[in-house]
């Protein structure tokens, strides 16, 4: 017995004395880090949506710190269902309807912190109603409008509902309301809506209605943001055109008014206006600025303005200017753009004036000056001064031994018609029978008032010789007695 008891204990010793079991973990070590949700199979974007109806695996992926079991996840489908799991950072998810801005988001937590993950927006479609991403367009007179819709897959069948609303065209008026169904059959990807056409007699412009569509089935979404198309119906009447009666007028300045009309072609059903003007701001007075509208009634095909034109005593030459039409309401400009535009040309009925200058006699005397003054002189008044340069030209007479000129610029008025310079001759007693008197030359850079540069002779009395001598020498005054004219041009 006592061995035996020996052996016991010794066996119970032998058993204390063999491996430690091991500790469990504790959990949480660390807060949840959040963290993004993907789809196991990669699908959610617009171009890869996720299927309706079909359970959808969804995946945290920690952004740091992995998930711990002990992590409470709620999930939030954006369906307005949720789901929560334990220490599991994946869910399936059925969808039962399509959209295409599903927000999907998950809460995180344990005992050391909440955070949360997300996938901010899935698709979930099984198809997508493709509708015309190009202008629909068709002309008033063809009979109706085409609109082909498309859909993405052929598998299955889907439906879509459609229906016609007023933008500027008018149902009833330029097309006829229309609404329905459309159906894809299996293997069917394309069909066409009609819509019908009105054609009038009368010119309204292109217009547009709305072509909507809703109601889709077997979770199909409309491709991209719209719900509705534009369809625009080009009118086959021609618009009412505007156009001046001429690319050019012309009056003269004693008419008293001239007269501009604008002709109307195309439609004449309608009231149309368009503004005039004729550009004037500075003209001198011959015609006025001047403005205003023209409004063309039913069945008128031309209207006129009248610019009244001023018969002054100015010579200003022939003066052009531009006439306009613009803005025009209820049709078009012939030229298509916002102005159109003819030129106006008043010819004067004052002559080109012509300049002369008078012929002088100058006693020189035997010592001292004798001054005397020539008028320059024009056949008409201009409206701007008329600026003249002056300068001597010595023969054998020299110019400050024998005469002085005065300072070399000279003007005639605005509205004036003449102007005078002195000239200043130095006397002597020497007998000079051959001395060449001075030549004052001078000429206006004033248009059109000048003709040519021009000069005048100067006849100068010799006392020793008892004559007057000319330019050339010989005496001034003819056989008859009479003074020859010593002017030239």
């Amino acid at each position: 017995m006592r061995m035996a008891a020996l052996r016991f204990w010794m066996a119970v010793l032998i058993l204390s004395s063999g491996p430690v079991a091991t500790l469990a973990q504790t959990c949480p070590q660390y807060a949840p880090s959040g963290g993004t949700i993907v789809t196991a199979s990669g699908c959610g974007s617009a171009s890869n949506p996720c299927p309706v109806g079909q359970p959808i695996t969804l995946t945290i992926v920690p952004s740091s710190a992995p998930g711990q079991s002990c992590d409470t996840i709620t999930w939030f489908f954006g369906d307005s269902t949720t789901a929560t799991t334990n220490g599991n950072y994946s869910t399936a998810h059925t969808y039962a309807g399509a959209n295409s801005s599903t927000y999907v988001s998950a809460k995180i937590q344990n005992s050391l912190g909440t955070n949360y993950a997300y996938n901010y927006y899935l698709t979930i479609a099984n198809g997508f109603i493709i509708l015309p991403t190009s202008a629909v367009t068709a002309v008033e007179n063809s009979g109706a409008a085409h609109v082909q819709v498309q859909r993405s897959t052929s598998t299955g069948s889907v439906s879509v509902n459609y229906s016609t609303s007023n933008y500027s065209a008018i149902a009833g008026y330029r097309y006829v309301a229309t609404s329905g169904t459309l159906t894809f059959s299996p293997g069917e990807t394309i069909k066409t809506i009609d819509i019908p056409l009105i054609d009038n007699s009368v010119y309204d412009g292109d217009q547009a209605f709305n072509l909507n569509f809703s109601g889709l089935t077997n979770g199909y979404l409309l491709q991209g943001y719209s719900s509705s198309i534009a369809v625009t119906i080009k009118d086959d009447e021609l618009p009412p055109s505007l156009a001046f009666s001429s690319n050019t007028y012309r009056a003269s300045e004693r008419d008293g008014s001239v007269t501009i009309t604008v002709n109307r072609s195309g439609d004449l059903t309608r009231t149309v206006s368009v503004n005039y003007g004729d550009n004037v701001y500075s003209s001198g007075g011959t015609i006025p600025p001047l403005s205003g509208t023209l409004v063309f009634q039913s069945g008128e095909t031309s209207k006129s303005f009248v610019i009244p034109i001023t018969d002054n005593d100015f010579y200003d030459g022939d003066q052009t200017f531009q006439l306009s039409i613009s803005n025009p309401s209820g049709g078009v400009l012939a030229n298509g753009s916002y102005s159109l535009y003819a030129s106006l040309t008043i010819a004067d009925d004052e002559p080109r004036p012509v300049f002369s200058v008078s012929d002088i006699s100058v006693v020189e005397g035997n010592s001292g000056t004798t001054s005397s003054n020539f008028v320059i002189s024009m056949t008409g008044k201009m409206r701007n001064p008329t600026y003249f340069y002056l300068s001597g030209v010595s023969g054998t007479a020299t110019s400050g031994v024998d005469y002085t000129l005065p300072p070399s610029s000279l003007t005639i008025a605005a509205g004036a018609t003449s102007t005078t310079f002195p000239i200043t001759i130095i006397g002597d007693t020497t007998v000079e029978p051959k001395r060449r008197p001075a030549v004052a030359r001078f000429q206006s850079p004033a248009k059109p008032a000048a003709p040519a540069p021009s000069s005048t002779m100067i006849p100068v009395w010799d006392r020793r010789l008892k004559r007057w001598l000319s330019a050339c020498g010989e005496p001034c005054f003819s056989a008859s007695g009479h003074l020859r004219q010593c002017l030239r041009w």
